[in-house]
């Protein structure tokens, strides 16, 4: 069954979800999304594949760790257009013609390396400010004619359409107001969690089109100087575009920023002896449908394959629907990876890029277990950052010693609060979290991380659109633990002595 009208509106992050009215990050306005009845920009029918039909842990983790950008040099950063494969490689190649190739995606392209999702890290060091030049070079791209705006919300309008025909303000809608945009595309980068000047800060309208042919009333430069005077920690950039934030953060504009100080330097010798090399690894979460074509699916329309429903003001709003859930689960741009590992201590940066799904999750022994079933729980994961850098002391959570439910036997709302009893690795959207998980002793398992938050969270329902269903049974990715040990073992040892994480305590105020 083909979808009519196609939508997907601008991630609009802000301390809730990304394609949610909350969304994920800093743009508080009213999320837009969204493709018109028969507009002139929706020309490619969409049959929605289901996540359940695609194969799981399949392929190998994309890993980011050994192809970071120096940020201490000029970053020349272009906003692209190009193809990944996300869904299992074998997926493509049933497929005929440019759809071999792959997805369609936008990312972002840093000093030429080539674009991906998400885009290479850029590594910088505390006190060295790192520049930053971008370039908007999304035109004539294959994605717009998927991914549509909604033109009665507020946002970016590049053209004007929205403000010209009072748009935001109706019913009755003027005709234009009820086509899909197929101007320019508008984008602007944000630093998420950097303390930055506000000229820097990527504000929402701050956007520019390919080549400055319209830019955003706070437009101040494309050329961006970041202090990195604040702590060690992960942080994230992404675009921020007004009222498309939805559309482009999923379209693939998003990457990670790691500021490093003199104890947590990335490197083996750093003082605090926290994995770092190989041992370190960056992962973006972030959920996502598509259609039979391997191609991005954002629905907008009454099709019975609609995950997240129709709009829920068509009249006013054709086509934006207040949040996005999708049913395939992505892991730095590929669907339901997996990651070899050596039995010892790693290191896992987290950033949760998805529009609107939380995630509370907890690792599970797989080793001759269904994946839709729970082994036995473990090991343990022990956070020791956050978004503004690292915490006092570890803390342990999905302590297996607590049973193999613990996460599951959490639920939100009118019961327990999960902040306060699950103790399991919570990570709303948009947030960052810095954690260490040893598989030291656990040579030869298979160990599943399985996410237990309800959608739409706090008080929703089960995580998935089915049963059994492969977002309903959280499955995220897949640990095996069959590389041989590499020498010796000598890293943060959270459960035993180790140095302090922190030079200075975090003052409370």
């Amino acid at each position: 069954m083909t979808r009519s009208p196609v939508s997907i509106s601008v991630l609009s992050i802000a301390v809730g979800a990304l394609g949610a009215v909350t969304s994920v990050g800093c743009d508080n306005s009213a999320p837009d999304d969204i493709t018109t009845v028969q507009g002139a920009s929706v020309t490619t029918p969409q049959t929605p594949l289901s996540g359940n039909s695609v194969a799981k842990f399949v392929d190998a983790l994309p890993l980011l760790s050994g192809n970071r950008s120096d940020g201490t040099t000029t970053q020349q950063i272009t906003m692209q257009e190009f193809q990944q494969k996300i869904l299992p490689n074998a997926f493509y190649s049933t497929l005929s013609g440019t759809n071999r190739n792959g997805t369609f995606t936008w990312g972002y392209n840093i000093n030429g390396a080539g674009a991906s999702f998400p885009s290479r890290t850029i590594e910088s060091r505390q006190g060295a400010t790192t520049s930053a030049i971008y370039t908007n070079s999304l035109a004539n791209t294959h994605l717009q004619s998927l991914l549509t705006v909604d033109q009665t919300i507020h946002w970016a309008d590049p053209l004007g359409t929205t403000a010209r025909n009072n748009c935001v303000n109706g019913p009755p809608l003027a005709a234009a107001c009820t086509q899909p945009f197929s101007g320019p595309i508008p984008a602007v980068v944000h630093l998420h969690g950097n303390e930055v000047f506000s000229q820097y800060d990527g504000h929402p309208d701050a956007w520019w089109t390919p080549g400055f042919a319209q830019k955003g009333r706070a437009f101040f430069t494309n050329t961006y100087n970041y202090p990195n005077q604040q702590e060690a920690t992960t942080l994230w950039f992404h675009d921020h575009s007004l009222g498309t934030v939805r559309l482009n953060v999923y379209a693939g504009l998003a990457g990670f920023y790691l500021i490093r100080d003199s104890r947590d330097t990335g490197r083996t010798n750093n003082p605090i002896t926290l994995p770092a090399g190989p041992y370190e690894q960056e992962l973006m979460l972030a959920d996502r449908q598509f259609d039979t074509n391997g191609q991005l699916y954002f629905p907008d329309s009454d099709n019975p394959a609609n995950l997240n429903g129709p709009p829920g003001n068509p009249d006013k709003h054709p086509f934006w629907i207040p949040e996005f859930f999708g049913d395939v689960i992505t892991v730095n741009g590929k669907s339901w990876p997996t990651m070899s590992v050596e039995p010892r201590r790693y290191r896992f940066r987290f950033v949760n890029a998805s529009n609107a799904r939380f995630y509370i999750m907890q690792l599970f022994n797989q080793q001759g277990v269904d994946m839709h079933t729970n082994g036995a729980a473990g090991p343990a994961i022990w956070q020791i950052g956050s978004d503004g850098g690292l915490l006092n002391n570890p803390v342990k959570l999905a302590d297996p010693a607590n049973g193999n439910q613990q996460c599951a036997g959490s639920p939100i709302g009118n019961n327990t609060d999960v902040r306060a009893g699950a103790k399991c690795l919570f990570i709303a959207p948009a947030e960052r979290t810095d954690v260490i998980i040893d598989f030291s002793g656990q040579a030869g398992k298979t160990f599943t991380m399985k996410n237990f938050a309800v959608l739409p969270f706090p008080s929703g329902g089960p995580v998935g659109f089915g049963a059994p269903d492969a977002t309903s049974d959280g499955l995220v990715m897949q640990f095996r633990v069959n590389l041989p040990l590499q020498g010796t073992d000598t890293s943060f040892n959270p459960a035993g002595a180790h140095p302090a994480l922190r030079a200075a305590p975090i003052v409370n105020f």
